[in-house]
């Protein structure tokens, strides 16, 4: 998903929602660590391991949902997208006069 969203993701790698991002990954694998290496030896093992692991799910679900916020706090993820849009001609804006798209002129 990040990958896909090109310079759209800052949002995901900056700020609070960068904090939860890393955590969520840094737990994930400790997690993930701990079921693989005591789990099926100790009990106690396999229970932090899938905290751990439950814990950085519910971090990088959080990361996401603060990173909306950022995006939406921010004009330039907002605006920007909107207006390459039109630029392109794939939509049509309030104030543009006639489609790009090759469609019958807008209704007066």
């Amino acid at each position: 998903m990040k990958r896909g969203l090109g310079e759209l993701a800052e949002p995901y790698h900056e700020g609070e929602a960068g904090r939860y991002s890393k955590l969520g990954a840094a737990l994930t694998i400790a997690g993930a660590a701990a079921v693989a290496g005591a789990g099926g030896r100790s009990r106690l093992a396999a229970m932090a391991g899938g905290a751990m692991l439950a814990t950085g799910a519910l971090a990088e679900r959080f990361s996401i949902f603060r990173a909306g916020f950022q995006s939406a706090a921010d004009p330039r993820y907002v605006v920007g997208p909107q207006r390459a849009r039109i630029d392109r001609g794939e939509t049509r804006g309030a104030a543009r006069k006639s489609a790009k798209l090759g469609a019958e002129p807008p209704a007066a």
